[in-house]
């Protein structure tokens, strides 16, 4: 059985570091906004739509490699912490009144 005291973990997540996305250059940021940021919003992400030359295949290149180390590994983490969350089971304490 996994006990969890509430009160340290809401401290530990209002304590936790903002997180920042790391530094891109023009055109991954341009991918991160106009493709991987919608679609993983669940929004469609139009071809005509897209400006073309605002990327070249290095930054296509640069943030699959951003992606792989940085975003499906926090992703991976996040899925742990989760699955971990979900299996704690309530706990019901009777109340004292003195």
């Amino acid at each position: 059985m996994i006990t969890v005291n509430i009160q340290q973990l809401v401290s530990a997540i209002a304590e936790a570091d903002i997180y920042t996305l790391p530094d891109m250059d023009e055109g991954v940021t341009y991918l991160y906004n106009t493709v991987y940021k919608r679609l993983s919003q669940g929004n469609d992400v139009k071809l005509s739509e897209m400006d073309f030359d605002c990327f070249d295949f290095e930054n296509i290149a640069s943030f699959k490699k951003l992606y792989e180390k940085v975003f499906e590994n926090n992703n991976h983490k996040v899925c742990g912490i989760i699955t971990g969350l979900r299996k704690i089971i309530p706990a019901c304490k009777p109340v004292i009144y003195i």
